[in-house]
């Protein structure tokens, strides 16, 4: 097998495998026989992945404890150019920001500015009867009776968050809010709005401030944000698509319900920072993770594992997809982002992942 560069973390990125730091006095520990099994088997199986259509492409980052076990870019980033995807390029996460939203929802909530259990006809006094009675956690939690969105024939405003708002109160309730689980894009960017609303800054600012500079991500933005370093963007299709399927700028389509962009490096930093009391006290960690119907929480998917309870996302555009998994008492984290879709699902792939990083062994 050959060992990839340093650049993409392969052995680089197991525990102890690092350079002395300058002033050192203790080498590093050499990476075990156990450490480099379980690297040799998840290129394995990243390199087993939709041969047939020209295998993987992308990123993915595998962490067990804190330790970076796997770290890589792989596969072309722009066919025109031939620039390659490297293990820092950022990726539109789509439906994976979901969990971003609920985030600034709960730090909102901390701030002692709302709770989840809040109506919306506390924000929205002229909201009619029926919508006025949704609590933002049905909201967060797919539960809301809001119709599923977005639906094409729709005519609203996308460029402003009040046509959002307009859109969501004009439309009649699918089903009596808090019966039915039913996955809808439409009330996320109804709570990205709100954010803004009560926090007195755009979503995307508010997010960056106070979700990713505190959790050091400091390359995760949002598609559009000056900050975005599009550089670092691979487009689709492998490389001969778009950057940015849906444009390049959000609108109120889009913004809260995908659009951030982030690193499989982000993703690693992200987990830790939700590990951290100080980022995330329990209680909003427990309200985080506790499902409402159908294993679904506030932006995770929730079920139990070997060990422990599972929390995962996938997303999708019209040609990429990610998926985004943790295992809370193990502290594993997979992070994995496709510039294309994959033959196997992302759930199924991401698990195999976690299950080689927890045994040391093949997937089973």
């Amino acid at each position: 097998m050959l060992l990839a560069p340093l650049a993409c973390l392969a052995l680089s990125a197991l525990p102890g495998s690092a350079q002395t730091p300058a002033g050192s006095q203790t080498p590093p520990k050499e990476p075990t026989a156990v450490e480099i099994e379980t690297l040799r088997l998840l290129e394995a199986q990243i390199a087993s992945l939709d041969k047939d259509t020209g295998g993987f492409t992308g990123a993915v980052l595998v962490a067990s404890k804190g330790k970076i076990l796997l770290e890589k870019g792989y596969g072309i980033a722009d066919a025109k150019t031939g620039r390659k995807i490297e293990a820092d390029a950022l990726f539109d996460w789509a439906s994976v920001s979901k969990q971003f939203t609920a985030a600034a929802i709960l730090k909102l909530e901390l701030q002692k500015k709302l709770s989840i259990k809040d109506k919306l006809g506390r924000f929205f006094p002229k909201a009619p009867p029926d919508k006025a009675e949704i609590t933002l956690l049905q909201m967060l939690s797919h539960t809301s009776g809001l119709p599923k969105g977005f639906d094409p024939a729709w005519k609203w405003d996308a460029s402003t968050r009040q046509g959002i708002f307009d859109l969501a109160f004009s439309l009649p309730l699918a089903q009596k809010p808090g019966t039915k689980f039913e996955y809808n894009n439409m009330p996320y960017g109804f709570l990205a709005g709100l954010v803004e609303e009560l926090s007195g800054k755009p979503f995307e600012l508010y997010c960056c401030e106070t979700l990713f500079d505190p959790a050091g991500m400091k390359s995760a933005s949002f598609i559009g944000h000056s900050r975005l370093d599009t550089a670092r963007v691979p487009k689709d299709e492998r490389g001969t698509g778009n950057f940015f399927p849906y444009g390049p700028r959000l609108d109120w389509g889009y913004r809260g319900c995908g659009g951030v962009m982030a690193s499989v490096h982000d993703m690693f930093l992200w987990d830790r920072a939700l590990r951290d009391d100080k980022f995330f006290p329990k209680n909003a960690r427990q309200e985080f993770y506790t499902p409402v119907l159908a294993g679904y929480s506030l932006g995770w998917n929730v079920g139990d594992d070997v060990k422990g309870r599972r929390v995962d996302h996938g997303g999708d555009t019209k040609a990429a997809t990610t998926y985004y998994g943790r295992w809370l008492e193990e502290d594993l984290v997979v992070a994995m982002a496709y510039t294309y879709k994959p033959a196997i699902d992302k759930f199924v792939t991401g698990r195999a992942l976690a299950q080689i990083a927890r045994s040391g062994k093949p997937p089973k």
